[in-house]
C-alpha cells in the first residue's frame, strides 16, 4: 500500500530552466566563463551544482569549481523567473490528505527552503532531501532511500515523481516504484504522465501489492 510521494523539483514542481540558465550563467560570468544557453542548461538541468560547474567551465582546477560553487551559495535565492508547473498546488493539497509527502532534490537545503517558500509549498513537505544529506546523488539510489528513511517506511510503500532518466535510474536502484512526468516517454518508469493532475488517478490505481493495474 502506498503511503508517501517523494518529488523531485526541477522539472516536476517548478519550471526552472530558464532560471537556473541565468543562474549559472551570472555565476559563472563572475569568473570569465559563459555559461550554458537555455537550451544547453535544458540538458543538464536534473545535475548538482557542482557538476554543472564542472562542465561548464571546462579546464577548470578543483580548487576553482570549489571557489565557483561557495561564490554561487552565497548569492541571495531568486525564484522571480520559476514557474510552478500547471496543477501542481491544486494536485499537491489533494494529495497531502492521503498521503504524506516529501521532495527529494540535488539543489541545497538553502534552496529548496527558499523556493518552497516562495510558492507557499512549506506546510506540504515536512520531508526534504538535499545535495548535502548523501555522499551520493541520483541516479544513485542513496537520496531516494534517504527520504524513504527520514519518511519511517519501506520503499515498498512509497513512489518517487520525477522527470529523467536519472529519476528513473534511482528508482530503480532504489526498488521503488516511479511515475515519470514529462512531455516525452522514456524507458523504465512504472507509469508515465504528461500532466500534473493525472497523478491522484494513477495513484489509487495501485493494488495492495503496490503494483500498477
Amino acid at each position: 500500500m502506498i503511503k508517501a510521494i517523494l518529488f523531485d523539483i526541477d522539472g516536476v514542481l517548478v519550471d526552472s530552466v530558464k532560471a537556473n540558465a541565468r543562474f549559472y550563467r551570472d555565476v559563472l560570468g563572475h569568473f570569465g566563463f559563459p555559461g550554458p544557453t537555455d537550451a544547453e542548461q535544458a540538458k543538464h538541468n536534473h545535475r548538482t551544482f557542482i557538476d554543472n560547474i564542472r562542465l561548464y567551465a571546462p579546464g577548470a582546477s578543483e580548487e576553482l569549481i570549489r571557489k565557483i560553487f561557495d561564490y554561487g551559495v552565497a548569492l541571495p535565492h531568486s525564484h522571480d523567473m520559476l514557474e510552478l508547473m500547471d496543477g501542481v498546488k491544486e494536485t499537491l493539497e489533494q494529495l497531502e490528505k492521503q498521503y504524506a509527502l516529501g521532495v527529494v532534490s540535488s539543489r541545497l537545503h538553502a534552496s529548496i527552503g527558499s523556493l518552497l517558500e516562495y510558492f507557499s509549498l512549506n506546510q506540504l513537505f515536512p520531508v526534504r532531501v538535499g545535495f548535502e544529506d548523501t555522499e551520493e546523488h541520483k541516479p544513485h539510489p542513496a537520496p531516494l532511500l534517504f527520504g524513504a528513511k527520514k519518511l519511517g517506511l519501506p520503499v515498498s510503500q512509497v513512489v518517487y515523481v520525477g522527470d529523467a532518466a536519472t529519476d528513473i535510474e534511482a528508482a530503480k536502484a532504489a526498488d521503488m516504484r516511479m511515475i515519470l512526468y514529462a512531455a516525452q516517454p522514456l524507458p523504465g518508469p512504472d507509469v508515465t504522465i504528461g500532466k500534473f493532475s493525472e497523478l491522484p488517478k494513477f495513484l489509487q490505481s495501485l493494488d495492495v501489492n503496490g503494483l500498477l493495474k
